[in-house]
């Protein structure tokens, strides 16, 4: 992956987040691991009443500072029995062929539910794992 292109990434989400300002939090629901289609613009992830006050707030549509980035669900992890630990992964690609993996991370409580931390760059990485079951 190249720094630009995790530049244009971040650059993105920090727009939304400007434009944002508390207004709605859009990554809580990508962390939900719910919302996206596999294939989907991140502005087509947004229903049209968040759409109206962006255009209103910006003059603008969430097109216009979307990049073009694709976004395909890989991974969801949390929740009831899975302890605190609550995230989703998403592929993160463009009409070039560029593409990041990024990880909407958080936490889960059963009597507050779950809730946004952070997000982070990474990368698919496989691993072998021995486990001893019951003969």
């Amino acid at each position: 992956m190249s720094e630009d292109f995790k530049n244009l990434v971040a650059k993105t989400f920090d727009d939304l987040d400007q434009i944002n300002q508390g207004d709605y939090n859009w990554k809580q629901y990508l962390m939900y691991g719910f919302n996206l289609i596999s294939g989907e613009r991140l502005s087509e992830f947004f229903c049209e009443g968040y759409e109206k006050r962006f255009k209103e707030k910006t003059g603008k549509s969430i097109n216009d500072i979307d990049n073009g980035l694709m976004f395909t669900f890989i991974e969801h992890y949390g929740g009831e029995d899975c302890g605190v630990d609550y995230y989703s992964v998403y592929r993160i690609s463009n009409d070039e062929g560029q593409e990041a993996y990024v990880k909407f991370q958080g936490w889960y409580q059963s009597y507050v539910g779950s809730e946004y931390r952070e997000w982070y760059f990474v990368e698919p990485v496989d691993k072998f794992v021995t486990v001893y079951e019951r003969i």
